[in-house]
C-alpha cells in the first residue's frame, strides 16, 4: 500500500485509488441525474437509493473498502454536468452529505435489511 507524506512530517498508508470501471456505469448515470432533481426533493429518490445499492454492491463484490466507494460516488457526481444545475453550494453539499451517508449506510447495513426511499 503507497505511503503519503504530509506537510507536518506525518506519514499513513494510503489505499489505491479505485478502478472507476468496477462501478456499474447506470447505477452511477442514475444518481447523477438524481443530481438535477435534488432542489425539488430533500430527500433521496427512490432511483439514487436504488443506485446506492448497485453501487455498494458492486464496490463490496471487488473488495474496495468504504472510503475508496466514497471518493468513486463523489468523484461521479462532482464530474457530472447535471451537478451544475443545482446552483448552490450548500445544496451540492447537502445532496453529496445525503449520498455519502446512504452509501456507508448501505455498506455496512445487514444482509436482511433494505434502504428506503429518504435514507437520510
Amino acid at each position: 500500500m503507497p505511503t503519503s507524506t504530509f506537510p507536518n512530517g506525518a506519514s499513513a498508508k494510503v489505499p489505491p485509488m479505485p478502478l472507476p470501471s468496477v462501478l456499474p456505469q447506470d447505477a452511477l448515470q442514475k444518481l447523477r441525474s438524481q443530481l438535477a432533481e435534488w432542489r425539488f426533493r430533500k430527500t433521496l429518490s427512490l432511483e439514487a437509493a436504488e443506485a446506492v445499492v448497485e453501487l455498494c454492491a458492486a464496490a463490496r463484490a471487488a473488495g474496495w473498502s468504504p472510503e475508496q466507494l466514497v471518493v468513486a460516488v463523489k468523484d461521479a457526481c462532482y464530474s457530472s454536468s447535471e451537478l451544475t444545475s443545482v446552483t448552490s453550494t450548500s445544496e451540492r453539499d447537502t445532496f453529496l452529505a445525503k449520498v455519502v451517508t446512504a452509501c456507508i449506510k448501505e455498506y455496512f447495513r445487514p444482509v436482511d435489511s433494505v434502504l428506503r426511499e429518504g435514507a437520510q
